[in-house]
Order: structure tokens, then sequence, then C-alpha cells
């Protein structure tokens, strides 16, 4: 029985050029950066998708977008990209930016004797129909291998596929024999010809199989070699066994039916002829290389030309940068939504009406170059690239210009968790409820103890705070801004050394500050003043308009040092947001003894979170998983009779009550039988002793 198996599939690869400065070569050395159009899916399962190539015909490349359209299959774990036309699909392997290439899945030829006769029994053959395609074959990475001890395996082709006279044919193979299966060559010997052989093949075919030929010898190989195999396959994918000639179809059904099949690599190009030589020749035929910073380089496989980046840039050349220029209306200052140290941050709208966020260099704007801004822009594309988390914000694309280098974001349409507690003035601040600070703070405790212990490398943010906590439609968090960031491996060092230290002011570990070690504490240390901020509702660095208390009337202080103080003094009440917890003399029937409860384990991890040490500190994973206890009791807290205890007592405020002097030592009821302590010691060097017994029940 003869049985043919065509395979028609549609490939493209993204050119990139290669790096020049050692902020290039990191991202070089990471394949596959996100370079999908911004607001388009940017991998699929483990596979990163550049544009020109898109899942779906509007993150393709606009008009050519049955050669570049991917589908993204989800019924299997992890998804797989797969192209081609419905029925004859190929599963994607990765993309090469640097080589210009692409790897796929394909199959193989086998002819199968049940006898010594010279006609096979059963056989098929498997062929590459890229005939009207952009891609090829690429000759240099691939090789024709051939398994059997009696086999004349060739790769036959045509220019176009069709197989009539005037079609030029292609041919090459070669002949493997062994007399018994201890006269082939050991496993892992080169294919030479005892067992399997290997010849290369050409370039610029269009139309390409692998074949047997068959003769009028007699086959002896056939009671201990019963089948034989013919295969393009990437060169030294294969590596020879002597198992592999025993056994009807054995070999076949290990590497295509209980597999993928076998790894081949395609060559793109744009197939509409070599590079244009003319302006007007690049607007007739649609020149690909679109970016202003780019040049056209005729293939070595095939007419056609692939495009570059210029020297000194590092991007997409298949993308214009006048595309993000348009989004934000020329950059106007009416859409920008943020500003950092390194840059500043637009509200963009895409030609399709997708939103999306742009960081633009805010040196390169400024005309000071780039310099470590590029370096910070793209130590943010290798941290972003190492995470998948449903509270980090997602990365879509990049521009890295030397001069203008930009960053396309997800937009996160509420604003920031600093938005959300200082926006306005005091009198017109919009409420916050407990649970609505515990579900924020719980998310982005998630997100954090992800990037510590569950990210393909373990990751510190070194710059957690309020402002690169965004929230969403719905008010969930999404952690952003990891130019800061450092990555190291999960299992490897417990600490990273930094030239210099970055953060900002008021959320800066001292312990790092001083030995300049970056650790997984020292991100512990700044959310732990964003718990503060979520309990006080006040800066990480504040005007002290309330003397209350403190008697520091009208100066600039920090909050975690306050906070601390307030603690050990018995004087919390004074820096609490009043929304949460009322005076016990205000009107009304006063708090609900479950939400105080809450709030004063809320102040209480905090504290941990502010310790000096970092050996003192809890760590994130412990941090949020504590979070999220407390928020599902906030959310299901009903305790009959506001402002007294399930037992219809009064509830014990003087934890929260202003002390008398220094020193003082306040005192609060975590359940009947728990005390909690707190040791005063002197502000500045900020130490804390907490005696509480089952404080992480």
């Amino acid at each position: 029985m003869h049985q043919e198996a065509q395979f028609r599939f549609l490939l493209l690869l993204l050119f990139l050029s290669t790096a020049t400065s050692s902020a290039d070569a990191a991202v070089s050395s990471t394949s596959g950066r996100a370079m999908s159009l911004p607001g388009c899916p940017d991998k699929c399962g483990d596979v990163s998708i550049p544009y020109p190539f898109g899942i779906g015909d509007r993150c393709a490349a606009a008009g050519l977008s049955r050669f570049f359209n991917l589908t993204c299959d989800g019924s299997r774990s992890p998804p797989v990209p797969m192209l081609g036309d419905p029925g004859a699909q190929a599963d994607v392997i990765d993309f090469s930016p640097e080589r210009g290439e692409l790897r796929l899945y394909a199959g193989l030829s086998y002819a199968c004797y049940a006898s010594s006769a010279t006609s096979p029994s059963t056989n098929a053959t498997f062929a590459f129909s890229l005939v009207g395609t952009p891609f090829r074959v690429s000759p240099s990475r691939n090789r024709l291998t051939v398994v059997g001890c009696s086999a004349l395996g060739l790769v036959v082709g045509t220019a176009s596929g069709g197989g009539g006279d005037d079609d030029d044919l292609y041919a090459t193979g070669c002949f493997t024999y062994c007399a018994e299966l201890n006269a082939a060559g050991a496993d892992g010997a080169p294919c030479a010809g005892a067992g399997c052989c290997q010849v290369p093949i050409s370039p610029d075919i269009p139309y390409l199989g692998a074949a047997f030929r068959t003769g009028n010898w007699t086959n002896t190989a056939w009671r201990f070699n019963p089948c034989f195999y013919a295969m393009v396959a990437e060169d030294g994918w294969y590596s020879f066994r002597r198992r592999d000639l025993v056994g009807v179809l054995a070999y076949y059904n290990e590497t295509v039916d209980a597999g993928r099949g076998v790894p081949v690599v395609i060559d793109w190009a744009v197939r509409d002829g070599w590079c244009p030589a003319t302006a007007e020749e690049r607007a007739r035929r649609k020149y690909a290389c679109v970016s202003g910073n780019s040049y056209c380089v005729n293939s070595s496989n095939g007419m056609g030309y692939t495009c570059n980046c210029s020297r000194g840039y590092e991007g997409n050349p298949y993308l214009a940068g006048d595309e993000l220029k348009k989004a934000t209306n020329n950059f106007s200052d009416d859409q920008v939504i943020g500003c950092g140290g390194h840059g500043t941050v637009y509200r963009g709208t895409l030609d399709d009406l997708r939103e999306v966020a742009i960081k633009r260099s805010k040196a390169a704007v400024d005309g000071r170059g780039g310099g470590g801004c590029e370096d910070e822009f793209v130590n943010e594309i290798i941290v972003l690239s190492q995470i998948n988390h449903r509270h980090v914000v997602r990365l879509l694309g990049c521009c890295l210009e030397v001069h203008v280098p930009m960053l396309v974001y997800e937009f996160v349409p509420n604003g920031t968790l600093f938005d959300l507690l200082q926006g306005g003035t005091a009198a017109r601040r919009r409420p916050v409820s407990l649970g609505l600070r515990l579900k924020i703070a719980a998310q982005s405790a998630e997100a954090l103890a992800y990037l510590h212990s569950s990210a393909s490398r373990a990751i510190l943010h070194g710059d957690v705070k309020s402002l690169n906590i965004l929230l969403d439609g719905a008010l969930d968090a999404k952690v952003a801004d990891f130019g800061a960031s450092v990555l190291r491996s999960a299992m490897g060092e417990g600490e990273s050394f930094i030239e210099y230290v970055q953060g900002t002011l008021g959320y800066l570990d001292p312990e790092s500050f001083v030995s300049r070690h970056l650790t997984d504490k020292s991100d512990v240390y700044s959310f732990g003043v964003v718990l503060a901020e979520l309990a006080t509702r006040r800066k990480a660095v504040y005007d002290d308009d309330d003397a209350s208390c403190s008697g520091h009337g009208g100066q600039k202080r920090s909050l975690s040092t306050a906070f601390l103080a307030a603690l050990r003094h018995g004087e919390l009440w004074s820096v609490l947001d009043r929304e949460l917890v009322r005076r016990p003399d205000d009107d009304g029937d006063g708090d609900d003894k479950a939400a105080v409860d809450v709030v004063r384990e809320l102040a209480e991890l905090a504290a941990r979170c502010l310790g000096p040490s970092g050996d003192e500190r809890p760590a994130m994973k412990e941090v949020a998983e504590r979070l999220q206890v407390l928020r599902r009791r906030a959310e299901m807290r009903a305790v009959a009779g506001a402002g007294r205890d399930s037992n219809g007592g009064e509830v014990d405020r003087s934890w929260i009550m202003c002390g008398g002097g220094g020193g003082a030592v306040g005192r609060g009821h975590l359940d009947t039988n728990t005390t909690a302590s707190y040791q005063s010691t002197e502000t500045d060097k900020m130490p804390l002793t907490l005696s509480v017994n089952d404080l992480a029940r």
C-alpha cells in the first residue's frame, strides 16, 4: 500500500540585528523577546511570538497574514503554536531571530519489507510543499538522513512542485548497507553508511521530499531490519542507535506517533525580488523594512530579502517607530500618565482602538543620550520575559533604538495604589474599604512571592512602592517597573551586590543601603512600608500635620519610623487612617471587634516586615499567606453589635491609644488567651522587639 503525506505549511521569522553593546547583547542572548504588536499575545505556551508573526489575522503582518498567522492550540499543556492551513499544520519549536530561522516539527518517510522482495510491503513518503510561500528548507542547517541496512534513500525536489516536463528535477541521496545487525555502526557512530548515511541538500528547492529507490537486488536485511527511514532533519539532531533498525515501524512510532516529529530548520525571506534599489521601487513593492533604522539583506536561499537593524540599533526592523508616535499624539503632555526617574509613561491608542501604555526614555528626550537608561530598559525586558503572573504587568513590545528607547505595556486603567490612597485633597479622597486594601496587599504580595520563589529564575524587584502597584478595571493589583530588578538563580546566591543603590526615599531597606547587597528581604522591607501606607493612608515620607500624639507637627517624617515608634509607644491610633478605626469617643457605636483585630494584625505584620535586620523579617511567601488569611477574615466578619465583642463586651482599644511620654508599653489581645507586647527602644535605630504568642496563626 502506497501512502503519500504531503505537508503544506507557512512560516516566517523575525530577523533581528546582532548586538553591538553590552545592553544589546543582553537582549540578543535571549532569543524571541517580546516583539509582537502592542496589544497582541506575545507568547503561546513557552514559545515567544515575534511580529510579523501573530496569533490571529489582526496581529500578523498586514497584507501577509496568511503566511504569518499562527494558531495557538490551547488543548495541549502547555499550549503549542501551529502554522499552516487547517489540516496541514506544523508545531513550532522556537524562533531564532539572530539566525533568521525558525524550527518546527515535521514527519519522515519509511519503507517496510515482509520478505526479500524488491518492493516494500508498506511505505509512506513525507514531502515539504513550499511553492508560493516565502519559505525554504535551510540547506546549511539540515541534512538528508537515511537509516537502514540495505537502503538507497533520496531527497527529491522540483522548482514548482508540479512535476511537469518543464519542471527542473533535483535529486541526491546515499546508500546504507550492513549484512547483519552487529555489522552496523555502534551507537553514536557517524552516519557513514553502516546502518545510516547523511548528505547535504541544495538551496532554493520549494518542493522537497524524502523517498527510497528500489532496485533489482534482493533485500537480505529484512529479517533483522524490516523498515528503512529517510528524513530531512536538523543537522546534528539524529544520533544513530542499532535499535532504530529493529522492529516494524518501531523508530517511526517512537519519533512521530509517541513524540512530535523530526525538527527541521526553515529559512524565510520576502519573495518579491531582491532588495529594491530605489525609493520608487520600495514604494511600489511594499518594502518590508519599514523601520527608519533598518536595511535590506539579500537572501542566500532563493530570490528574496530580509531586514536587519542598522548598526547601533536593536529592535524589530519590520515595525515602524511612527506607530507609537501616532498612538500618543506625538507624545503629547496630555497623554502622560506617569513619570519616573528614567522614563515618562504615556497612554496610547493604536489604530485598532486598543489602549497601551508606552514608557519613553526621559534621558533621550532631554538630549542626554540613552546611557544607563537603555540599560534599565533592557534589564526590564530581560526580567519581564521570565514572568507570567496575573498580578504582574505584561510587557507587549519594545523599541530599543539607542536615542529613544521605548517599552510598550498593557494599559492598566485605574492608576496606581499611590493615586488611590493619596489622590485629591484629604477632604475629597474616595473611601477605601479595609477589604479593598487587603485585596490589593494580598495580590501584590502574591506577585512578589512568585518573583522570589516561583519564577524560572528568582527575581528581586528592587523598587517596591505604592507607585509601582497598578490597579486594573476591577481594582486588582499588578506589580510594575522592573528597571531596578535583579535576576538570580532560585537555588543559587541569596543576595546580589549592587554597584549603586536604586530605589525611592522612604522605601529603601537601611540594611541593603549600607551593605549594598540586595536580597529578597529588601523587597520585604519596602513592602512593609506599603502595608503601613495602606494602614495609615500616609505617604512614605509625609508632612506631620497631626501633633496630637507625636509632638512633631509640621515636620517631614519617615512613615516607617513613625509607624514603628507609634507601635512601641502604644500610640498606633495616632497614625492609623481614621476610616479604618475611629476614635473611641467619636459619634456612633465605634468599630466592630473583628475589624479592629484585622487592622491590628495588619499593623503587626507591617512591623515584622520593617524589622531592622533581614533575618528578622518574614519571607514574602509567608507575608502573602498571612494577608490572604486577613483578607478572608475581613470579608467574613459579621459581629453583632458594632463596637462590642462577640460576648457583648466593649472592644479594648488600649493598644491604639496615645501613651504618656516615651517608653510606654502598649498591649492588645490577639484572642482571649494571647497578649502582644511592644518593647520601646530608641526610635532612630528602629529596633522592635515583638513578644507575641501565636502571631502567625
